[in-house]
């Protein structure tokens, strides 16, 4: 009914809509097919809110990708849902639908049955209890050898043979006649008594298969509805179709023994008249289903038919089901052939097929004006890149601009911009050939999408190359002035600029984008949004000291680009790394690591399509590296940390900002007796960073400089690093230089100011949520005769990173479900993580949860306790 409808389409399940309707319109970018399975999900799982459900899908094997996709992402999402899935299938070839069945039938919660066929034996009683006398052994034995012990086939040989003579005469030599034509004789003897009118709607029922209703039938077959009501109630009762309102055979081997035997081009007419009655009733994609089987004709009709269905099933997020439509639409031929190989080609991209590029190339070649070119240029490269073909959207933009030497200049900019986007995700904007002032250009104000991607591309080359922070600043602000962050064309355009801000320690200005952009994205049920803007952001919390809200948004981040296979898996799993370095301790980053299969791999990436030759390995193996120095596994440390540099300098990236690896492997080589090559970095960091002038990385390089220092030169180094930080709202690295700074003074014999150093550094690391490093504090405030109050492990602080994420929006108002469907998980995650919760914060009730989580905010320090 109508209120049950709004309740299954309420929230994320609104999401769905474009599936379960026609959608006339494309998405914009393949995010939107992650969106698609969201939205399905949730629309599932509201529906068996409401009472529990059965879904079964039948003949599973003969489904398209995308369906079995959804199943096996609803599969791994069941975990309190009453939600019962029942799929039959049976083996096939291998194929990427057959790695989906396997994929859901390997899930740890399923059951699988498989039922065996009948022995020799199990054959012998069926025919006992089935037949009018027992049959001889012999006979027995051999119906079992030439139907394999398949019930089906043993009842209809036993049908057929009964028709021969009676079943006490029947012999062994008469089982192996029947043999042969097995259910294809027994059904042609059955057609062959109700007459040719029969045979003609059978054949109509067997193509039309789960189209057939009574009127197409009739109409296919070319007789009346009450001819062929007669006709279906004669094959019902001839125990060929079933006896139900759903016409169809009781079963899918009749149907098969019908439809093989309709003469090859009969059946392709049969199926081009079908698709004809289909789009005449606006059924235009099962009509496209039928046309994959029919002849060309030459009919624009058709090829227009093929078209609108593969608009329809991108718009619901299945660009798969689309190619085959697009492929066959060129075969009739259509009259606009370039605007299908485009279409083809982008459908080909979202799924990563190979043969996009030569369907790109065709789309370009076919194009009849420059404007055409141009734009199908930009189209296939926003397609081609985000999946990592950069090199062939580069090569398509560089054919067309080569020909295009009087595009029109909004065309002009399109290419420019794509070009030099693409060239920066490929290998660092930093390596890009352009004079500054084309990306930097006053000129450029934002007010088009394209002019904001060529401000990002200078705002990301400005950073590589570490040129004065101001610059990039400006960049990046201009970019987000007209950019709507709620929707915007590109995600990754603010996204890098809220980075930049975020590098430059404008932390107010980039948590800010960075937040609309997150709610905008979740509004919109957009995964890559979501997940991009989770790890934009766990980076910042990280770099202010919000370590608990840092791995919150990295774990999130996380999990999206492995469920979704995104290629943003490897900076996630780094982020994560380092918020649990110094939240918890280097053996927990290590274990994190270890179950994505990290922990020891110098290369390759075992989650989502993320290599590790790009930025995010570089973040990765810096974050893996300094957790192994940490752990005094300073050889495997040193190992990431020169793998973490070559990756980021190959990347065309120099600045400490983004990257602070040569710091870190100095300290390492310090440890290891290299003193020389360590010294070097330091000088070579601090430089970089003063050049830049941010000062949370030059008071990292300060740091750096004063631990390989003598002791009266390290307090007056660590002094300097503190004067920078203080205030600067980095507050882990602030709280990190005031603990080393007390350690330093206590080194020199200054024993009191180290004391109230260190009290300071306690109290700083504490509220950064930084146990290691406050649990070293402690350790030196003993050794100074102090005596610091162990931390507590209970209350807010107690709370996991997915703890705190539930708490905070639950005690915003939010419900159990809004909760699941705003991060992405299932209720019953939720229900289990707000049990932990009031269990840890000591709380009853929902309406305590406010109050419960603001003591964050008034924390006494433990530092005046000292």
């Amino acid at each position: 009914d109508t209120e049950e409808r709004a309740s299954a389409l309420d929230g994320a399940g609104a999401l769905a809509g474009s599936v379960l309707t026609s959608a006339q319109t494309p998405p914009a970018r393949a995010a939107d097919i992650h969106t698609a399975m969201h939205g399905l999900y949730w629309l599932a799982a509201q529906l068996a809110a409401q009472r529990p459900l059965m879904l079964i899908v039948d003949d599973a094997h003969w489904a398209d990708s995308a369906s079995l996709r959804w199943l096996a992402y609803l599969a791994r999402r069941l975990d309190g849902v009453a939600l019962l899935i029942v799929i039959a299938f049976r083996p096939v070839d291998p194929s990427s639908e057959a790695e989906l069945l396997a994929a859901v039938a390997a899930n740890p919660d399923a059951a699988v049955l498989e039922p065996q066929l009948l022995s020799e034996a199990g054959v012998r009683a069926w025919l006992e209890r089935s037949s009018s006398a027992a049959p001889a052994e012999v006979v027995a034995g051999s119906c079992h050898e030439v139907t394999g012990g398949n019930p089906f086939l043993l009842r209809e040989l036993v049908a057929s043979l009964e028709r021969w003579k009676p079943w006490p005469d029947v012999t062994a030599q008469d089982v192996e006649a029947a043999a042969p034509d097995g259910v294809g004789r027994s059904l042609r003897a059955r057609l062959g008594t109700l007459g040719q009118d029969a045979t003609t709607v059978a054949e109509a029922v067997a193509v039309l298969d789960s189209d057939a209703r009574i009127d197409l039938v009739a109409s296919l077959a070319g007789t009346s509805w009450e001819a062929a009501g007669d006709v279906l109630d004669a094959l019902a009762q001839a125990d060929i179709l079933r006896s139900c309102e759903v016409l169809g055979f009781r079963h899918p081997l009749l149907r098969t023994a019908v439809y093989d035997q309709i003469p090859a081009l009969r059946r392709g007419l049969l199926h081009a008249g079908a698709a004809d009655l289909l789009v005449w009733h606006d059924r235009v994609e099962q009509a496209a289903s039928h046309l994959l089987r029919a002849p060309p004709r030459g009919s624009a009709s058709a090829a227009r038919t093929l078209r609108t269905a593969a608009t329809r099933a991108v718009g619901r997020g299945a660009p798969e089901a689309a190619v085959p439509f697009l492929r066959r639409a060129l075969d009739e031929p259509p009259p606009e052939r370039a605007a299908v190989l485009l279409e083809l080609a982008l459908a080909e991209g979202m799924v990563l097929d190979p043969a996009a590029i030569g369907h790109a190339r065709a789309a370009l070649e076919a194009a009849g004006s420059i404007a055409e070119r141009v734009r199908a240029a930009v189209a296939l490269a926003q397609v081609l890149a985000p999946g990592g073909q950069f090199d062939e959207a580069l090569e398509l933009l560089k054919s067309v601009d080569s020909a295009s030497p009087e595009a029109d200049p909004s065309d002009r900019l399109a290419l420019v911009a794509q070009t030099f986007l693409i060239s920066a995700w490929k290998a660092g904007a930093g390596k890009i050939d352009v004079a500054p002032e084309v990306l930097e250009s006053p000129g450029l104000s934002g007010r088009s999408a394209d002019e904001r991607a060529l401000l990002s591309v200078g705002v990301m080359r400005s950073l590589d190359l570490c040129e004065d922070s101001r610059r990039s600043i400006e960049l990046a602000r201009r970019a987000l002035e007209r950019e709507n962050l709620e929707a915007p064309c590109n995600e990754v355009v603010p996204i890098t600029c809220a980075r930049a801000l975020s590098l430059a320690d404008r932390f107010r200005e980039a948590r800010e984008a960075l937040d609309r952009l997150n709610a905008g994205a979740r509004h919109r049920g957009s995964v890559v949004g979501v997940c991009w803007s989770c790890i934009m952001r766990g980076e910042l919390e990280f770099r202010v000291g919000r370590l608990v809200e840092a791995e919150v948004d990295a774990r999130e981040g996380l999990q999206l680009a492995i469920d979704h296979r995104l290629i943003t898996a490897g900076g996630s799993a780094g982020f994560l790394a380092q918020a649990l370095l110094e939240r918890i301790s280097p053996a927990a980053a290590l274990e994190a690591l270890a179950e994505l299969g990290l922990a020891d791999e110098p290369t390759g990436l075992p989650v989502g399509k993320t290599s590790m030759d790009g930025l995010g390995g570089a973040i990765l193996l810096h974050a893996r590296g300094r957790a192994h120095a940490g752990d005094n596994d300073l050889t495997r440390a040193e190992r990431d940390l020169r793998a973490a540099g070559d990756l980021q300098l190959t990347w065309g990236e120099i600045n400490p900002a983004a990257l602070p690896w040569r710091s870190s492997l100095a300290l390492v080589l310090a440890g290891l007796g290299q003193d020389c090559e360590a010294r070097v970095l330091v000088e070579e960091e601090a430089a970089l960073a003063r050049a830049f002038g941010a000062p949370r990385a030059v008071g990292i390089a300060l740091r750096a400089r004063a631990l390989l220092g003598e002791r009266e030169q390290a307090v007056l180094d660590l002094t300097s690093a503190e004067a920078v930080l203080d205030g600067s709202g980095a507050d882990l690295e602030h709280a990190r230089v005031v603990v080393d700074l007390g350690i330093a003074l206590r080194r020199v014999g200054r024993r009191n100011d180290a004391r109230d150093t260190l009290r300071a550094g306690l109290d700083a690391a504490s509220r950064c949520g930084a146990h290691p490093l406050a649990a070293r504090a402690r350790s030196e405030l003993l050794l100074l005769g102090a005596r610091p109050r162990r931390e507590r492990l209970n209350g807010v602080e107690a709370l996991t990173a997915s703890e705190r994420r539930v708490a905070e929006l639950a005690a915003g108002g939010r419900t159990n479900r809004q909760v699941a469907q705003e991060l992405f998980v299932t209720l019953k995650t939720v229900e289990m993580h707000l049990s932990h919760v009031y269990a840890k914060l000591g709380i009853s009730a929902r309406k305590d949860l406010p109050a419960a989580l603001e003591g964050q905010f008034d924390l006494q320090s433990e530092a005046a306790r000292a």
